[in-house]
């Protein structure tokens, strides 16, 4: 089956907001766009630092003086997400820890080549699977 034909891929919406708000200068509210079309939903992820390449210096800025705008640009490539319910087992694990209120980074070491390493927590592979 095709994805189109069970989904909303968001064209009608796309058509509606290109044509409704053309102006003179045919700018496209990006911004807006973001917020209202979320391909993804936010609310069943949560975005996790990982301490990679020159991230250190950053989660240091950022536990020091809380988010700006320059130390989060910075921090963009070093976010993974996490589903809701694997940032709830990791959290109770003790595998994640709290930089600012609400922002995270993960305490162990992060491998380039696998990822995060949920498996050293001790989880079983049917613990994953939900």
């Amino acid at each position: 089956m095709f994805y189109a034909a069970v989904n909303d891929t968001g064209a009608d919406w796309l058509k509606d907001r290109l044509v409704k708000d053309v102006n003179p200068g045919l700018f496209f509210q990006f911004r807006t766009a973001g917020q209202e079309f979320k391909i993804i939903d936010d609310q069943a992820q949560r975005p996790v630092f990982v301490r990679y390449g020159k991230s250190a210096k950053w989660l240091d800025e950022l536990r020091k003086i809380g988010p700006t705008r320059q130390n989060m640009r910075a921090l963009q490539r070093y976010v993974v997400n996490l589903s809701k319910t694997t940032f709830d087992r990791v959290f109770v694990d003790g595998l994640l820890e709290e930089v600012w209120p609400e922002y995270w980074s993960w305490a162990r070491k992060y491998d380039p080549v696998i990822g995060l390493d949920i498996f050293g927590g001790g989880w079983t592979p049917e613990d994953l699977m939900q």
